[in-house]
């Protein structure tokens, strides 16, 4: 009986030993893999190319340039400030770059970015001509019984081209998975060719009343008429061009996109971007660009 009763002890402690352990079925036990979502942290660089559309403002460009052409007339505060020229949009492709690094906190990612785009250079140009007269205008100071009357005619041109832009921004994003959108702003500098010219032709009329004899009474009295008299006093025509080339001109960047993991460190990315240049020699540039980008994540 103590033998018997030593046997079943044992049979008993080896089964449960067997049933604690979780069973097997075929082939060796294998840890589960537990998969990470996708990390947006650490620095990246990429490539990308898109299209734009720019607009040039060029109501304000030859403004200095007619300033300048009368500063020394009567005409100084009005022809100065006549807005002669129209505005242009042209249509252009567009290839650079960009790096960064992004910080993240759970599913938020912050990230400071350098965003480069050279352009293939279309340019956009206006030309006018705009007549008018101005009589007395302040500080003429005709004589007694005159009036004169300036006969102004100002013509322009204007053409400009952005060369290459260079945006620092500031970036948010949210982090869902794979895909992640997100939002810039920014500080935008861009290398800009710019041309503008303006002539102005004055021609100043003295308009008078001068009264001539043209008879005698039979009384031997004068007879009298007034003629309207208009005498050309002055006449000059002035003009003044300026060309600049890669002028560096600041402005802001804002805009939205997404990315998109392909694989651990590659991803694929399409961005809206508005950019304005409102100091380029008096001419407010507006740029509008899509692009598509793939970069590298390290």
């Amino acid at each position: 009986m103590r033998r018997l009763g030593i046997a079943l002890a044992i049979l008993v402690t080896a089964q449960c030993a067997y049933a604690a352990d979780p069973p097997i079925l075929r082939g060796s036990y294998v840890e589960p893999i537990v998969r990470s979502r996708p990390l947006w942290q650490g620095f990246y660089i990429g490539g990308h190319a898109g299209y734009s559309s720019h607009d040039f403002d060029f109501s304000k460009t030859t403004t200095g340039l007619q300033q300048f052409l009368v500063r020394e007339s009567v005409l100084a505060a009005s022809v100065g400030e006549w807005q002669l020229l129209d505005s242009s949009n042209v249509r252009t492709s567009g290839f650079g770059g960009f790096a960064g690094y992004n910080w993240q906190w759970d599913d938020a990612v912050i990230g400071i970015e350098a965003n480069y785009t050279h352009f293939s250079g279309k340019r956009g140009s206006s030309s006018a001509s705009l007549s008018r007269t101005v009589a007395n205008p302040e500080g003429s100071n005709p004589p007694a019984g005159h009036s004169y009357e300036y006969d102004v005619t100002l013509s322009g041109n204007a053409s400009a081209r952005v060369n290459d832009l260079l945006t620092l921004r500031a970036r948010g994003g949210y982090a869902m998975g794979s895909f992640m959108p997100y939002a810039f702003a920014g500080l935008a500098m861009a290398l800009v060719d710019i041309d503008r010219s303006a002539t102005a032709r004055i021609r100043t009329w003295d308009l008078y009343n001068e009264t001539i004899v043209i008879g005698t009474t039979s009384g031997g009295d004068p007879i009298t008429t007034t003629i309207p008299r208009s005498d050309l006093i002055g006449d000059s025509t002035q003009s003044k061009a300026e060309s600049q080339k890669n002028l560096l001109t600041f402005g802001f960047s804002a805009g939205i996109g997404f990315e998109y993991m392909l694989m651990q460190n590659i991803f694929v990315r399409a961005e809206y971007e508005y950019v304005q240049l409102p100091l380029a020699k008096d001419t407010i540039i507006q740029l509008n660009t899509g692009r598509v980008g793939l970069g590298a994540r390290f």
